[in-house]
């Protein structure tokens, strides 16, 4: 059987909707541990819970909030007040979709509310693979933008100056900063 890079390259443009395995069932606890993990790390204050669930060579992330009752949207509704922080306290904010091609090997989509699908996202390095921290990272832009902010930046920053350091070395730049 051929490695998961190898089915991608053999297919000439790469595409990102192919090539990807089943996850397989010893890996699935490291991983969901790996993210939550993370997540209270750099995101703790933005959620209240998550939820990760496994299917074939996916592995989707759910953020569960406790609802901003300072607002006066549940007086439109004819829920009591009670019924509406329970409805929104249950409604998941889907983060990410994460592709599995190998262990330290994904790709990451991004929920799209409008048409109910993911949509394939680069991750902060402008690579399609990366780790499932990187890609939970860039689903956090879809928790609410004020708790998000600083947990990204905390979790992006040392990878910025990696990134440009090997995009220089790459392209023969010498300097590195």
């Amino acid at each position: 059987m051929r490695s998961p890079d190898e089915r991608v390259s053999k297919r000439g443009a790469f595409n990102t909707y192919s090539g990807s395995i089943d996850i397989p069932e010893s890996l699935k606890e490291p991983i969901r541990r790996r993210l939550l993990r993370h997540a209270e790390k750099h995101y703790a204050s933005a959620y209240a819970r998550l939820d990760i669930r496994f299917k074939g060579p996916f592995c989707y992330v759910d953020a569960y909030t406790e609802p901003d009752m300072q607002g006066s949207a549940w007086t439109v509704t004819k829920e009591t007040r009670e019924e509406f922080a329970e409805r929104l306290r249950s409604t998941p904010i889907h983060l990410c979709r994460l592709r599995y091609f190998s262990r330290d090997r994904w790709s990451v989509a991004l929920h799209r509310w409008r048409k109910e699908r993911y949509k394939p996202a680069l991750f902060e390095s402008g690579d399609h693979f990366g780790t499932p921290e990187e890609a939970l990272d860039v689903g956090a832009i879809q928790l609410p933008l004020a708790e998000v902010r600083e947990g990204c930046e905390r979790a992006l920053s040392g990878r910025r100056l990696a990134t440009r350091i090997h995009l220089r070395q790459r392209t023969g730049k010498a300097k590195a900063g």
